[in-house]
């Protein structure tokens, strides 16, 4: 499984042993049926997005609490990779224009 460019920056720019974890994350039923993820990273958060059936079945068949959270943390990166990119970049702006 390759990462894309803009992961590999994100975990570049933390040290070793500090990639910030995914907070309150939980693959959830929507209303229409569907299946969505949400979680906060790093204090923000992220909201909901659409994760297809698939994977929201297999979450919910695992039956190790590891196993769930790894999926989870997986997905979630997966899912939110965009956002993540995009928080790191206004984090880095607004450090760099703090004197």
């Amino acid at each position: 499984y390759g990462l894309v460019g803009s992961e590999m920056c994100i975990r570049d720019r933390l040290g070793e042993g500090e990639e910030v974890p995914f907070k309150n994350t939980a693959i959830v039923k929507t209303r229409n049926g569907d299946y969505a993820i949400r979680a906060s990273y790093d204090g923000v958060e992220l909201g909901l997005k659409k994760v297809s059936k698939d994977t929201a079945k297999t979450y919910f068949q695992l039956t190790d609490y590891k196993d769930k959270a790894a999926f989870l943390n997986m997905t979630a990166h997966k899912t939110f990779e965009p956002d993540i990119a995009n928080l790191k970049r206004t984090q880095a702006v607004g450090a760099k224009m703090s004197f």
